[in-house]
């Protein structure tokens, strides 16, 4: 799948020249929005006059799936949803899609408790999986960045992509919610008394049954004749 990230980052390098990235920014914006407008496809079928097979009206991201065989376009959820249908039709049923977030904890510096906390998106996506092995999904598969690694080891390269400018917001957000339902129940608290954590976390996108994991993985060996066996 060509990504209009990956595209934007490519063309972004000095060799190139101030035309080549004007002409690979209008070429991004198009793929941007095919991919927008695929998503809107997935979402509202019946508004958009979308005809569907019975199996298809029965797959998760069928849609989605349909599309990246035809267009090769796609972004971080885009990817993830073909990692999570290529990881089913070997016989990975113990896949989800997920999500990263941000969570973040503001912590009473007297009594160490976590009083408050709330979870941002972080606007990246991949699958989890657990290879079968009836445990935890601690395997993380990011075709987007590349990489399959522990859950451990994918958070610790998931940091790397942020600075900490990237969490004012939601940090500041927070914080301000906080203090903002203590001094209107009253209570009388201090800034100085509290202190913010932040910690990356992985949640599922969504939880797929055990029929739809299959039928995902029937579908994307229907439409796919190519799929390579997962090692």
């Amino acid at each position: 799948m060509i990504s209009p990230t990956f595209v934007d980052a490519f063309y972004r390098i000095d060799k190139y020249s101030a035309e080549d990235k004007i002409r690979a920014e209008r070429i991004s914006d198009n793929i941007h929005r095919k991919i927008i407008d695929a998503r809107e496809r997935e979402l509202y079928p019946d508004y958009y006059g979308i005809e569907q097979t019975a199996l298809q009206k029965d797959t998760p991201y069928s849609l989605i799936l349909t599309m990246v065989r035809d267009l090769k376009l796609g972004n971080c959820k885009e990817n993830a949803k073909a990692a999570v249908a290529i990881l089913c039709a070997n016989g990975y049923m113990n896949s989800q899609r997920a999500e990263l977030f941000l969570q973040v904890n503001i912590v009473n510096k007297k009594t160490k408790k976590v009083e408050y906390t709330e979870c941002t998106p972080l606007d990246h996506s991949f699958a989890i999986t657990d290879m079968n092995t009836e445990k935890d999904l601690d395997i993380v598969v990011d075709p987007w960045l590349g990489f399959a690694d522990t859950k451990d080891r994918a958070i610790a390269k998931f940091k790397a992509m942020y600075d900490e400018k990237d969490f004012y917001e939601p940090k500041s957000y927070c914080k301000y919610r906080f203090f903002s339902s203590k001094y209107e129940k009253g209570e009388n608290v201090k800034m100085d008394d509290y202190e913010i954590k932040t910690k990356m976390v992985i949640l599922p996108a969504e939880s797929l049954s055990k029929k739809e994991l299959e039928n995902l993985g029937y579908f994307a060996k229907l439409i796919n004749k190519n799929i390579a066996p997962c090692d």
